[in-house]
C-alpha cells in the first residue's frame, strides 16, 4: 500500500509538471499583436508579372524604406497593366500585405498604388485665376486652385470623348509652369500678385482600369489613401526636377505597358503608355518554341543570365536545349 502511494505521488508530480511545461510554452498558432498604420505609408505596385509591397515613412523631405515584398502572379491575372482576374490579383496583393504585417507587427488598413493601362489619354490645360483681393498666396490657394483646373482638364477630356462610351477617371496631373502676372515661378506660395495661371497635364483611364484596381484592393481589405500614374511615380522618383531642365525622356519597360514621361525646360510635358513590353517577347517565345506563358518567362529570365544554353519543356513534355543566340 505504501508501495502504490509513493508511486501515485510521483505521477500526480510529473503530470503537475507536464501541465506546466504545457502552459509555458507558446501556442505555435498565436499570432502576433500587430499596432497600427499610423504614419507608416503602405505603397503596392500592381504588376502584370508580380505585385511589390513597399512600407516607409516621410522623414522631411525624404521617404524611407523600411521594408519590401515582391511575389509573382502564379497566372496572367492582369494584361497590358490592366487587372482581368480580380480575385488572383487580390490573393497576390493579400500575401504581399500579410507577409509586411507579420514581419513588421503592423496592422495595414490603406494603401497608396500607381495604376497603369492600355488606354491612358491626357489633357493639357491652362487656367486664370484672379488674385488681386489677396494678401499672399497660400498653400491651400494653390491646391485650390490645381483642383479647378484639373476638374477644366475633366471636362476637357470628357467632350473630346462623349462619343465613346468609357467613363474617364482623373487618375494623376503634374503641373508644367505656374505662372504670376504673365511670369513663370517655381513656387506660387507666399507671392503676392494679380494674376495666377496653372498649366498643368492631366492623365485619363477608363472607369474599368480604375474600378478593377478598387475592387482588388478592396478584396485585400485595404482602403485606397492615394493614387498615381506609373509614369509619374517613376519619373518623381528618377528625374527630379533639378535635372528636368534636360530634354529627357524617361521609359519603363514592364511586363505589360512600357511607360513614357517627358521633361523639357524644367517641367514634365507629357506622358504616354505603349502595351509593347515584355509580355511580348514572351508569347513569341511561346509561338516559336511551343511553351506555355510561364515556360516562356523561365526561358527569358534564363537567357538574361550568364549561361551559354537554356533548357525548357514543350507543351509536349519533351526536354529540350537550345543556345541563347537561338
Amino acid at each position: 500500500a505504501a508501495k502504490n502511494t509513493s508511486e501515485n505521488k510521483k505521477t500526480a508530480a510529473k503530470s503537475a509538471t507536464a501541465k506546466k511545461t504545457t502552459a509555458k510554452k507558446p501556442s505555435a498558432s498565436a499570432k502576433k499583436t500587430l499596432k497600427p498604420q499610423g504614419d507608416t505609408v503602405f505603397a503596392l505596385d500592381i504588376g502584370t508579372r508580380t505585385v511589390v509591397g513597399v512600407l516607409g515613412f516621410m522623414d522631411g523631405e525624404t521617404f524611407r524604406v523600411t521594408d519590401t515584398e515582391s511575389v509573382p502572379h502564379l497566372k496572367r491575372a492582369m494584361i497590358d497593366g490592366q487587372v482581368e482576374d480580380i480575385e488572383q490579383v487580390a490573393k497576390v496583393a493579400r500575401t504581399v500585405k500579410e507577409t509586411l504585417e507579420q514581419r513588421n507587427s503592423i496592422r495595414l488598413t490603406e494603401v497608396s498604388v500607381a495604376a497603369a493601362g492600355r488606354a491612358l489619354k491626357t489633357y493639357r490645360v491652362s487656367m486664370d485665376f484672379d488674385v488681386s483681393d489677396k494678401n499672399t498666396i497660400t498653400a491651400d490657394m494653390v491646391r485650390t486652385m490645381e483642383c479647378e483646373t484639373i476638374q477644366k482638364a475633366q471636362k476637357g477630356i470628357d467632350e473630346k470623348y462623349s462619343n465613346e462610351d468609357a467613363v474617364f477617371y482623373c487618375v494623376g496631373h503634374s503641373v508644367v509652369h505656374y505662372y504670376l502676372d504673365d511670369y513663370a515661378m517655381v513656387n506660387l506660395e507666399g507671392h503676392k500678385g494679380d494674376k495666377v495661371t496653372i498649366e498643368l497635364i492631366g492623365a485619363f483611364l477608363p472607369e474599368v482600369v480604375v474600378e478593377g484596381l478598387y475592387a482588388a484592393t478592396d478584396k485585400t481589405g485595404l482602403k485606397v489613401k492615394s493614387m498615381t500614374l506609373e509614369p509619374i511615380a517613376a519619373m518623381n522618383v528618377i528625374i527630379p526636377p533639378e535635372i528636368r531642365l534636360i530634354n529627357i525622356a524617361l521609359v519603363d519597360i514592364g511586363a505589360g505597358t512600357s511607360d513614357i514621361a517627358i521633361a523639357r525646360d524644367g517641367a514634365i510635358v507629357a506622358y504616354a503608355m505603349a502595351t509593347v513590353a515584355g509580355d511580348e517577347i514572351s508569347e513569341d517565345i511561346v509561338r516559336k518554341f511551343f511553351v506555355d506563358f510561364n515556360m516562356a518567362e523561365s526561358m527569358k529570365i534564363q537567357a538574361s543570365g550568364d549561361t551559354d544554353s537554356i533548357i525548357y519543356r514543350d507543351i509536349f513534355g519533351r526536354e529540350q536545349t537550345i543556345s541563347k543566340a537561338d
